[in-house]
């Protein structure tokens, strides 16, 4: 047996010694150190409860807000459904609760939508679980107003299951380290440090690894061979001569393994540095050799002309002329007259102008009718959310192609809405999008009907809106949207064989206070311009370019204004007690209820619930008193200093008002004056978008348009149409076009450069009144679309063709010409009335005063001061045409002839 082999055995036999353990020991001695109590061992053995880990049990988001575990669902469960269901017990006390599938399935088929378990029909008919687990969710975790979390899934239950498990622990734990501590207290005894164990140490025992080590070791089995490599020293410093040659004549077999080949695929790769240089770096001549068989990138560089002495820096030989200066002194006296001429031209012709846009429009045949009518481009509709509604508002969504919004509101009347106030409603704003004409993309969800709402037009994610309570709303869409995406792929997974799509819903983010908003049906909402700020105060400063305040107006008479940033940084805190907004008609009563919808749905007043609240308020009056039903607010967005806004009513008034308070009043009156403009309701009240003093205003049978500073009557008032008119819209594109549609479905299309006294184009689009439209404010000079809701719920995307989208030859200065040419009809209208009246009153007081004489009819003499009237008239005229005839030649004899005499 060789050594190495008895080495090994020992080995061996040293680890089977060790494995078995010592055998035949000799007792030890017992050992002398001092044993501690039993209540110091039992100390020793109870460990710290923050050592124990309680899972979460919902999902953190990286924003720091929270959402429930995939399978738990998270509703609203008033107090009388929980009686009903035999789940009363559920509460602070006892949190967590089991309940059979089939009871809520039962509550579910028999209350139908007024069951609180109705929004999660679908999620508890497909879950496989028996049986579910309730958790009371008192404080609200996650902000959406509910009190109770149904778990659906068997993954989240032993989630749950493992937090109740880890809680309990940690509870008993911390239980034990009381009572010991109330013993020992007890007991009189002084705390105790904890016993520290000792570091046992045991001899190191060897388990055969050392010989697989020594195994793989690698060991030289030779000596090393040194080698010396010397070049003759003749062959030092030699001259050689290079050459450029193919690499393909240089190969030969015998030297060469790898024939050179060109490979088509191949892609040079290519590493980008940043370096700095001058503007003329220096440079070198090289050469490279390139072949034309494959094309490679390739950059070429002129070196710029430089003579020496210029590059020796000598200032006096720095003009001296080179050999070179007279080519380049040739070049520029051959180029010179091309470029002056260009330069000329550039002067004397704009280059940038469009020139097929000055071209008149062509005459259409009457064969091609699609280039003159309006067509429908697409429409949108939902059986679960349009049906037997009314498309209320309509806004396109800023900075994204081809999306629109639509609010969907129930046609109830003021008796059939008090029959249902109390009970919990739903209404929707659908986002709608070119690319899926068949589901809304999201929807925001709404506690009540939406009139109003608009988004921000600076920042696509938030969107405001007004409710018919009075309260106002706000979403933040782009927070919202990371927890779509992540509940739509959770439901992708789950339900790859459903049929229905999911169409996530978003709740809004904040809400106002009922008591600090308006009192009756929000009916406009428009965001003021970027950098306007309302202080409490009513002073109105430029700020940062954004857009964080819009205003809201109802038929209560008050225009309010809101902070967009305050619902944003508003937190649940205490009760607060300040007062509403410091407008003249804010209401200033305190209140501990909160405007937050989980307090309205649990209908008790909360002191931690967020208040939500208008920073200022103005009220609108009418001349003959009383507050202004204002329905339509109308403000100069394109001048973020002007203070000054146009608001129609319920009873047909135009009402120009200011929002600004000034200094030095106390109580200023913030609406200047009133018009009687239509005889009904205003239905549309918008600014021109190509002048910032005209404004056009829609009222049941008839249409006007209005000059800011001239309050006595329009300066155009449209034919009385055949039916009800609903809304109407300047052309963002044609200053001389203006929309209207009407209750029968149809629309009217009035240009007014080429026929006012009746509409231009009438086209059909529902069989139901339109309610709503908007235009699509784009870019693009290609299309123009015009969307349209009625009182069905659709929502109807109309192109207008190319004669009304794109303008004539200087329209604007003719549609100019056009106002100040109605303008100047107006007031000679008025002077000649003030005139009349001034004769009147000059024969004392009126035409029925004068002195009569003997017997003279005071008939025939009021006839008689009506005709001595309209002759002054007629002579007053005849004197202004002369004088314009002469003005202007008219009466110059023509082709040699001799004028007459007068």
């Amino acid at each position: 047996m060789t050594e190495e082999e008895a080495a090994g055995g020992a080995a061996a036999a040293q680890d089977v010694a060790a494995a078995e353990g010592p055998k035949d020991e000799e007792p030890k001695a017992p050992q002398t150190e001092p044993k501690e109590s039993d209540e110091e061992e039992e100390e020793e053995e109870l460990g710290d409860p923050n050592d124990i880990v309680i899972p979460l049990s919902y999902v953190e988001n990286e924003d720091g807000s929270v959402t429930p575990l995939p399978g738990v669902l998270s509703i609203f469960v008033t107090d009388t459904t929980k009686k009903i269901v035999n789940i009363d017990s559920i509460g602070p006390e006892k949190p967590m609760l089991t309940i059979e599938k089939a009871v809520i399935v039962e509550d579910i088929r028999f209350r139908g939508v007024i069951s609180d378990f109705g929004p999660i029909k679908k999620e508890i008919e497909s879950s496989k679980l028996e049986n579910f687990i309730l958790r009371h969710n008192e404080d609200d975790i996650y902000g959406d107003g509910n009190n109770l979390e149904v778990c659906v899934s068997e993954k989240a239950a032993n989630i749950w299951a493992e937090v109740l498990d880890a809680t309990e622990r940690k509870a008993n734990l911390v239980k034990a380290i009381a009572e010991r501590e109330a013993r020992d207290k007890a007991m009189g005894k002084s705390k105790r440090k904890k016993k520290k164990k000792k570091r046992v140490t045991k001899p190191w025992v060897s388990l055969g690894s050392e010989a697989e080590i020594t195994e793989e070791r690698v060991t030289d089995t030779r000596e090393k061979v040194e080698m010396v490599f010397h070049r003759r020293h003749a062959d030092l410093d030699q001259a050689y001569d290079f050459t450029d040659k193919d690499a393909s004549e240089l190969w030969n077999s015998s030297q060469m393994e790898c024939r050179p080949f060109k490979d088509p695929n191949f892609e040079l790769v290519r590493v980008e540095k940043d370096v700095g240089v001058q503007a003329i770096p220096e440079t070198t001549e090289s050469g490279s050799q390139a072949t034309k068989n494959r094309m490679v990138n390739a950059v070429m560089q002129y070196v710029p002309f430089m003579s020496d002495s210029v590059r020796s820096g000598n200032v006096k030989e720095k003009f001296q002329k080179t050999e070179k200066d007279a080519e380049i002194a040739e070049f520029l006296d051959r180029v010179r007259p091309l470029y002056e001429k260009a330069l000329q031209q550039n002067e004397l012709y704009d280059i940038f102008e469009d020139k097929f846009g000055l071209l008149a429009e062509e005459d259409h045949g009457p064969g091609n009718k699609n280039e003159n009518n309006i067509t429908e481009f697409q429409s949108f509709t939902y059986w679960k959310y349009s049906n037997n509604k009314v498309a209320s508002c309509i806004d396109w969504v800023p900075g994204e192609d081809n999306v629109v919004a639509v609010a969907i509101t129930e046609p109830l009347s003021f008796n059939e809405r008090l029959k249902i106030s109390g009970k919990p409603r739903t209404s929707y704003i659908l986002i709608w999008s070119f690319t899926d004409p068949i589901h809304p993309q999201y929807v925001l969800a709404s506690p009540f009907d939406i009139y109003a709402f608009q988004f921000n037009p600076h920042n696509k994610g938030i969107v405001a809106a007004g409710c018919y309570n009075g309260q106002v709303i706000l979403w933040n869409v782009e927070e919202a949207k990371k927890q779509i995406m992540e509940q739509r792929a959770l439901i992708d997974e789950e339900d790859q064989n459903s049929e229905e799509t999911f169409i996530p819903s978003i709740a809004p983010s904040m809400v106002s206070s009922i008591d600090k908003s308006h009192s009756m049906c929000i009916t406009d909402l428009v965001w003021l311009p970027a950098g306007v700020e309302v202080s409490k105060e009513g002073k109105v400063s430029i700020g940062r370019d954004e857009s964080n305040f819009f205003t809201t107006t109802s038929v209560d008479g008050r225009v309010l204004f809101w902070d967009m940033r305050l619902a944003q940084q508003k937190k649940p805190g205490p009760k607060e007690g300040a007062e509403g907004g410091s407008g003249e008609n804010a209401n200033g009563k305190s209140s501990s209820s909160g405007g937050a919808e989980s307090g309205r749905r649990r209908g008790k007043e909360t002191e931690k619930a967020p208040e939500w609240k208008a920073t200022w308020g103005v009220g609108l009056v009418r001349e003959q008193g009383g507050d202004l039903a204002a329905t339509k607010l109308s403000f100069n967005l394109k001048d973020a200093l002007e203070t000054a806004f146009f608001a129609g009513s319920m009873d047909g008034e135009i009402a120009y008002a200011e929002y600004h308070k000034p200094d030095d009043v106390q109580h200023p009156e913030y609406t200047k004056t009133t018009i009687d403009a239509h005889f009904g309701a205003i239905s549309s009240l918008q600014r021109s978008p190509f002048f910032e003093d005209i404004v056009l205003s829609v009222g049941e049978w008839s249409f006007k348009i209005w000059k800011e500073g001239l309050s006595c009557s329009p300066i155009f008032a449209s034919a009385s149409a055949t039916t009800y008119l609903t809304m109407g819209c300047w052309s963002p594109t044609r200053p001389g076009v203006i929309i209207t549609a009407r209750e029968d479905g149809m629309i009217e299309v009035w240009d007014l450069l080429d026929r006012s006294h009746e509409a231009s184009m009438v086209s059909t689009v529902s069989s139901s009144s339109i309610t709503s439209l908007k235009f699509y404010e784009s870019s693009s000079s290609s299309y123009q679309l015009l969307a349209a809701g009625d009182r069905m719920g659709k929502l109807h995307i109309l192109e207008l063709p190319r004669n009304l989208r794109r303008p004539i030859v200087n329209e604007k200065e003719i549609m100019q010409a056009f106002c100040e040419r109605e303008l100047d009809r107006v007031q000679y209208v008025g002077s000649t009335l003030n005139t009349f009246k001034k004769s009147a009153d000059e024969h004392g007081g009126g035409l029925g005063a004068v002195d009569l004489a003997d017997g003279q009819d005071p008939q025939d003499s009021q006839q008689q001061t009506m005709l001595e009237l309209i002759e002054k008239s007629e002579q007053e005229y005849l004197k202004l045409e002369k004088e314009y005839r002469e003005k202007f030649n008219l009466d110059a004899p023509a082709n040699g002839e001799v004028a007459p005499v007068q």
